[in-house]
């Protein structure tokens, strides 16, 4: 399956959380998220090299893992993709994971998300993932 992006405008047009600051509590965006079947979590984020996983991206990771699911893992990966072109998810880097109440470095892996994530599939036997 396919799957194409309705309104390329609006897909580029930033949500911005000013003015709904409260002290340190603040608004945090993640890129992506996949849900199957109420067992398997995979949440992540999408980081230009060089750019670090904010406190509030790293806390809301690690608390959705940290429930109660058969599988779950929270994916940094990152990109050096000029910001006038696509990225595309499958060709990023894994940069960390978390999974099991654990952060683990694998940059110097380079291993691209694709592979990761087919690996992971095997290793979990998710057949829908």
């Amino acid at each position: 399956m396919k799957r194409t992006i309705n309104n390329k405008k609006r897909f580029n047009q930033p949500l911005l959380f000013e003015g709904l600051e409260n002290g340190t509590i603040c608004y945090t965006d993640i890129d992506f998220l996949l849900e199957i079947d109420n067992h398997t979590l995979i949440i992540g984020e999408c980081k230009t090299k060089g750019n670090q996983l904010t406190t509030g991206q790293k806390l809301v990771i690690q608390r959705l893992c940290d429930k109660e699911w058969k599988n779950a893992i929270g994916i940094v990966v990152e990109h050096d993709i000029p910001s006038d072109q696509d990225i595309m998810l499958k060709d990023t880097t894994v940069r960390k994971f978390y999974m099991n109440s654990q952060w683990e470095d694998i940059r110097d892996k380079k291993i691209p998300y694709e592979k990761f994530i087919k690996a992971l599939k095997d290793k979990w036997k998710v057949k829908k993932l």
